[in-house]
């Protein structure tokens, strides 16, 4: 007999940092587009950052990051933080590339956050399914 159980995920800044880290626009030719002012805002927040805790930063802030189809340039896909974080959990129940180990034991394992894994929760967070692979 096969039981489902739901369970509650925690979410850090630092899982964030890694999906968004591992951001692979090639396979389904996209190119990550955001406002320059709130770029640096965000940046100036932060000491030192990286590119993807700037993107961090402004999603936290409320921001958006948009995704333009390199082949469509009129095809603008917009995520937001609770966009992602419906992507964590749909990638999560749907047990994508669950043999990473990626989550287990309530939380996230940024280490185990690879590009397979980080494409198909930015998906699910713009599309709620996977549309390239």
């Amino acid at each position: 007999m096969t039981i489902t159980v739901s369970k509650n995920y925690e979410v850090t800044r630092e899982d964030v940092v890694a999906i968004l880290s591992e951001i692979d626009c090639r396979r389904w030719y996209c190119t990550v587009v955001y406002c320059e002012l709130t770029y640096q805002y965000a940046r100036d927040k932060l000491k030192d950052p990286a590119y993807e805790e700037v993107l961090a930063q402004m999603l936290f802030d409320g921001g958006k990051l948009y995704f333009v189809d390199s082949k469509y340039i009129d095809h603008r896909y917009a995520l937001s933080l609770p966009m992602l974080y419906d992507g964590i959990r749909l990638a999560i129940e749907g047990e994508y590339y669950s043999e990473y180990h990626w989550y287990e034991d309530s939380k996230l394992d940024p280490c185990k956050i690879d590009s397979d894994a980080s494409d198909v929760i930015l998906q699910l967070g713009l599309f709620g399914k996977v549309m390239f692979r």
